[in-house]
């Protein structure tokens, strides 16, 4: 493996992210398997492809000195929003579901009521009609 030019690698890489056979982990993974692995996985090139892909964002290397550190904080915000997003989703699921329980019980509570007034009318000999005298 070592036996490769690290423009090679480099090459393998790029075309691996492109083809979205490799994504951000990948490269985080093959950087822990020795230094110059580390060393090749560092490449801005390569984290700007990445974040031209998973973020619709045109970068190159001189626009910041570290698009790894970039990614990794549009990736960790891009976390964030949809966990809240899933947060709030849940909020307004239960609050649906609270508020289906209660018009239920509502509904239950006129019944009740009703079926009541509908019991105690003939025993209270309302006049159906009441004129003004």
């Amino acid at each position: 493996m070592e036996s490769l030019p690290d423009d090679v690698w480099h090459q393998i890489l790029q075309i691996g992210i492109q083809k979205k056979q490799l994504n951000h982990i990948d490269l985080c993974s093959l950087a822990i398997v020795n230094s110059h692995f580390d060393q090749l996985t560092q490449d801005s090139a390569l984290w700007a492809i990445l974040l031209s892909r998973d973020f619709s964002s045109s970068f190159n290397s001189s626009q910041a000195p570290n698009l790894k550190a970039v990614y990794q904080v549009k990736h960790w915000l891009k976390f964030k929003l949809k966990r809240e997003f899933q947060r709030e989703k849940l909020k307004r699921e239960f609050e649906h579901a609270r508020l289906k329980r209660e018009l239920q019980r509502q509904q239950e509570m006129i019944h009740a009521l009703s079926s009541r007034v509908n019991l105690a009318e003939p025993q209270l000999n309302i006049p159906d009609v009441i004129t003004d005298e």
